[in-house]
């Protein structure tokens, strides 16, 4: 299974489908919250990668929220701390298992994902980089190759 931790559905529709045709489970899980409660105790079996958008929702009921907009610089870093939180939680999955995809443009928030994609060893893709969702679900597959081998 591949999760796409993301609240963009409708972007993410064609790379759900791309990763589909290329044989993959794929689902979306759409705020940080309910992505950190599914995959804290999942087994690895279950997971081929967990696809995590850095700039993330969280619970719309903001007092049942792990992430608050002071501990996420106003949700701009909502994945960087999921990630964090999920390596605690299930290190038999992650960082292994993760790949942050972005919009951000921002410098600094680049250099901050950026580092923490170095320190974890995780790819750090974006979205802006990929034209087609052919060439998306083609560098999933290569990444997830690398990590089976």
């Amino acid at each position: 299974m591949i999760y796409f931790v993301d609240e963009d559905f409708r972007k993410l529709r064609v790379l759900v489908s791309e990763l589909r045709i290329n044989g993959f489970d794929a689902t979306i899980l759409r705020d940080a919250d309910s992505a950190y409660h599914q995959l804290v105790s999942e087994k690895k079996a279950n997971i081929d990668l967990v696809i995590i958008d850095v700039m993330l929702a969280v619970n719309p009921d903001i007092s049942k929220s792990r992430y608050t907009r002071a501990n996420t610089d106003d949700y701009h870093k909502t994945g960087l701390l999921l990630l964090e939180d999920l390596i605690q939680s299930n290190p038999e999955i992650f960082p292994s298992r993760a790949v942050y995809l972005t919009h951000a443009s921002n410098d600094i928030l680049v250099q901050e994902i950026n580092s923490s994609a170095k320190k974890f060893g995780v790819p750090f893709l974006r979205k802006k980089d990929y034209e087609t969702a052919y060439a998306f679900g083609k560098d999933i597959v290569e990444i997830i190759k690398k990590i089976n081998d």
